[in-house]
C-alpha cells in the first residue's frame, strides 16, 4: 500500500456535514483528523516564472523538494462557520435568523426526509451559503459582506444607468449536483421575488 492510499477512503455520510476528513502530507501516512477539511489551496511556482537557466533549475529544485506553499481561504471558511451558527440560531436563537417564510418554506422541503431524492449536504451546503449572503440577520453577517468584492461598472456603462453588482460561486465536486443546486437558487430566487418584488435581494 503506497503512502497515499487508504483502505476505506469513504469515511462520511454524503447527506451530513462531513465529520472528519483524511489529512495527507507527501512522504507520509495519511491520517484521520477530525473535522471539516479547512478551505484552502497549495501554490506552487510555475517552471516557467523564472528567466534565464539559473531561475529554470532553481525553480525545478524548488518544485521537486516542496509540495508548494498552502494558502487558507480565510473568507470561505468564515462563511462556513457563520452558516453553522445561522443553522442553529447560536448568536439569536432563532434558526435561518432573517430568511423570508417563502425561504423557510423552501428551506424544510429542501431538508425534508420524505423527498424521492434526497438532497446531499454538498448541494444543501451551496444553496444554503447563497441564502445566507443575502438574507441572514446582520449578526451574522457581520464582518463578511465588505469582504464579498463588488463588480463596478465603469464610467460609460455608469451613466448608462449600469448598477454595481455582486457574483457569487459555490465550488463544487463532479458528480455532486451543481444542476440540482441551480434550479434550487432559481427556485428561491423567483419565489421570493414574487413574494416581494420590491426586495432587490431577489433577482427579477
Amino acid at each position: 500500500m503506497s503512502a497515499v492510499t487508504v483502505e476505506s477512503p469513504i469515511i462520511n455520510s454524503p447527506f451530513h456535514e462531513p465529520k472528519q476528513h483524511w489529512h495527507i502530507e507527501k512522504g507520509r501516512p495519511p491520517e484521520k483528523r477530525p473535522g471539516r477539511r479547512a478551505a484552502c489551496y497549495w501554490f506552487r511556482v510555475p517552471e516557467h516564472a523564472g528567466r534565464g537557466r539559473t531561475a529554470a533549475r532553481q525553480n525545478r529544485l524548488a518544485l521537486d523538494a516542496e509540495l508548494g506553499e498552502r494558502e487558507d481561504l480565510a473568507l470561505v471558511n468564515l462563511i462556513r462557520e457563520r452558516l453553522r451558527e445561522w443553522r442553529s440560531g447560536k448568536l439569536t436563537g432563532r434558526p435561518y435568523d432573517g430568511a423570508s417564510a417563502v425561504t423557510r418554506e423552501l428551506l424544510e422541503l429542501w431538508h425534508s426526509e420524505d423527498r424521492m431524492q434526497r438532497l446531499f449536504f454538498a448541494q444543501l451546503d451551496a444553496a444554503e451559503t447563497i441564502v445566507f449572503l443575502a438574507e441572514a440577520a446582520e449578526p451574522y453577517r457581520r464582518g463578511i459582506e465588505r469582504q464579498v468584492p463588488r463588480d463596478e461598472p465603469g464610467p460609460a456603462a455608469r451613466a448608462a444607468g449600469v448598477r454595481a453588482f455582486t457574483r457569487y460561486a459555490c465550488k463544487m465536486a463532479t458528480g455532486s449536483g451543481k444542476t440540482t443546486v441551480m434550479g434550487m437558487l432559481t427556485a428561491w430566487a423567483i419565489l421570493n421575488r414574487v413574494a416581494a418584488p420590491t426586495d432587490e435581494r431577489f433577482t427579477d
